[in-house]
């Protein structure tokens, strides 16, 4: 973390009237601090009103962090501490630009003192959602209107791999569009890439091949689940068992991600061609219950914990630990966590 994150939790609260009377502290290592710039959603979901805050004053090294809520009440009246949230803080230097002018390198020394470089090597790109990297070094990126980019040999295609003609992108917050690609865990035999968009059925997930660099002959696997009507939220990816996961949002109604009637506010665990695996228990793709605002997936270099990145209603992001045999509800690091 750099220090320009946000923390994000749910607040239980009687109403926004009372919400509003909350003031918040940041115990880093024990220490305490007002909690500087926290908003909150207006209406509640199924766990309290998400909220969120930036990051409290913080020296570079590893960190422990809870929170309190309080009231001023002729006194100060306060909540008992969080679950503990552990950080670590990097220290950022950016150099001046690269000698062929086009990028700029940015030095990251992590706390243990690994030097990291990241360097621009493309842009140009309007709205990337999402991206995958093929076997052969290939970079399919996403951009919500629609469009699949192809960067390749240290440059852009002149012509995008895909243009979806059906899907659908909303104004301002309600966007939606193309949310997720993922590489077939097959790709150097087959050619298989995934996406995740927003048409007018609702969220479809379609299957494509790669015929040189274009990506045609869509087969659409899942269509019809339901999109929120603020922020659609979707995740894709290929899981160490090589088996497709694919995350919706919660429609719009928190109730329908604890519902196992439902495909809304669920992580999916399918087969390749978009049937339920034969080893899913009760027969059902549903992999994760609870999963309100998915925006990405990934696993541990193990493979044995899935981690779940949220996004809130206010734009602030959260990982969410999963240590799932399906289907299961997330794991116990729901608190607060930063974003």
């Amino acid at each position: 973390m750099n220090g320009t994150e946000r923390l994000g939790w749910e607040q239980l609260a009687p109403g926004v009237a009372e919400l509003r009377t909350y003031g918040y502290l940041a115990y880093v290592d024990d220490v305490p601090g007002e909690l500087a710039g926290a908003t909150c959603a207006s209406t509640a979901g199924a766990n309290g009103f998400a909220c969120s805050a930036r990051l409290p004053p913080m020296t570079p090294g590893t960190h422990t962090i809870h929170l309190t809520a309080y009231v001023d009440q002729g006194g100060r009246f306060e909540s008992a501490k969080s679950g503990p949230l552990q950080m670590r803080l990097v220290t950022i230097v950016t150099s001046a630009a690269a000698t062929d002018g086009e990028s700029l390198l940015r030095q990251i020394t992590t706390v243990d003192g690994v030097p990291l470089q990241v360097r621009v090597v493309g842009s140009g790109l309007l709205d990337p959602t999402d991206l995958a990297v093929a076997p052969d070094g290939r970079v399919f990126v996403a951009e919500r209107a629609g469009r699949v980019r192809v960067f390749h040999g240290g440059q852009w295609l002149a012509a995008p791999a895909l243009v979806l003609p059906d899907v659908v992108v909303r104004e301002g917050d309600d966007a939606g569009g193309l949310l997720a690609l993922a590489v077939g865990p097959a790709f150097e035999e087959n050619g298989v890439v995934y996406a995740v968009y927003t048409a007018a059925s609702g969220f479809r997930l379609a299957r494509f091949l790669a015929a040189g660099d274009t990506l045609r002959d869509r087969a659409i696997l899942l269509d019809g689940v339901e999109v929120a009507g603020a922020r659609p939220g979707a995740a894709l990816r290929v899981g160490p068992d090589r088996k497709l996961y694919v995350a919706f949002d919660d429609g719009g109604d928190p109730r329908q991600a604890g519902d196992l009637g439902s495909f809304n506010g669920k992580v999916l665990r399918l087969n390749v061609d978009g049937t339920t695996p034969v080893d899913q228990a009760g027969g059902t793709p549903v992999y994760v219950l609870d999963v309100n605002r998915p925006s990405s997936l990934e696993w541990s270099h193990d493979g044995g914990t899935l981690w779940v990145g949220e996004r809130d209603a206010d734009g602030a992001d959260r990982l969410d630990r999963v240590v799932a045999d399906g289907p299961t509800r997330r794991g116990s690091t729901r608190g607060c966590s930063a974003g």
